[in-house]
């Protein structure tokens, strides 16, 4: 008999349904995660382009990206940032998050082409209460390859997180 469509076997891959309970004491300078890896695919830029109404011709004209330096159509820069936001895994910040409150020195530093496969470096670099005590800021610094290994993206991301015991 086979499977239903519908049945899932648990596996590395499989998303959390219910948050691990974290705090600001979870997270410790120099502890370092990486991700697991997502390939950039022209869906990706097309959904992009249109979500976003960017439709700058260096992502979305063949003919044009051909005459620029990079020699053919980029995946944008906000983009290659969401994603690599979006591949940290749940688990890693569990229900610690109260806020996103911004990102320091975001760099595009090469650009991401159709068909690269990005993946994420992140080392939390600071843990401090913030100044009224009853939460936190953890800063993580994000490395972002491709699959040959070049850096493609650097940044500083800033969270707010609860407190053991503190409130949102």
């Amino acid at each position: 008999m086979m499977p239903s469509r519908s049945s899932r076997l648990p596996g590395p891959d499989t998303v959390p349904t219910q948050l691990v309970s974290r705090s600001l004491s979870d997270f410790h300078p120099g502890h370092v995660v990486r991700t697991r890896a997502r390939t950039v695919t022209e869906s990706d830029i097309v959904a992009f382009a249109g979500l976003t109404w960017d439709f700058y011709p260096l992502h979305t004209d063949d003919e044009y990206a051909r005459t620029t330096r990079f020699g053919k159509r980029i995946a944008h820069g906000p983009l290659v940032y969401s994603m690599s936001i979006g591949l940290m895994p749940i688990d890693f910040f569990g229900d610690a998050i109260i806020a996103f409150l911004g990102v320091d020195a975001l760099r595009h530093v090469a650009p991401v082409f159709v068909g690269d496969t990005i993946e994420v470096e992140a080392t939390v670099q600071e843990v401090r209460p913030s100044s009224g005590g009853s939460s936190g800021v953890v800063s993580i610094d994000y490395l972002t390859r491709n699959q040959r290994g070049d850096s493609v993206l650097t940044m500083t991301a800033l969270f707010l997180v609860r407190t053991a015991g503190g409130g949102d």
